[in-house]
């Protein structure tokens, strides 16, 4: 979904790492926030030109943007965190572990490209780019 962003940013070096659990990577499982921003510090500090990088975090790259900050801050320029949170509060982390207790049935019912158009929808994420 970034990448359309890309051609945006021409005067910058663009890096979109595929966060385990999304994308391409959807099949892969979640891997604790620690051990991504540890990866992504590898990535930054051998990919960039003076081993730093301005940091676009969404929802979960949020989480481990501010996991990055934490553990490497060294290696982020300037981040921009967008539906993120540091922590959820008691009642929202209860009310986040029903949702999942009460979808768990559904989303092991339907293939990972469904799930993906489906919760695409709410975000307007054109079909191309699913």
């Amino acid at each position: 979904m970034w990448l359309p962003n890309f051609s945006m940013l021409q005067d910058f070096h663009c890096l979109a790492p595929d966060l385990p659990g999304h994308g391409q990577s959807s099949q892969t499982g979640v891997w604790p926030v620690e051990w991504l921003a540890d990866e992504l510090s590898h990535i930054i500090r051998t990919e960039t030109k003076n081993s730093k990088a301005h940091i676009v975090g969404l929802s979960f790259g949020g989480v481990v943007t501010q996991a990055l900050i934490s553990k490497h801050p060294e290696v982020v320029d300037k981040p921009i965190l967008s539906g993120t949170s540091a922590r959820l509060s008691h009642t929202m982390d209860r009310v986040f572990k029903l949702y999942v207790k009460l979808n768990k049935p559904l989303l092991k019912m339907l293939p990972s490209s469904s799930l993906g158009k489906l919760l695409s929808l709410p975000f307007g994420i054109p079909q191309k780019h699913l």
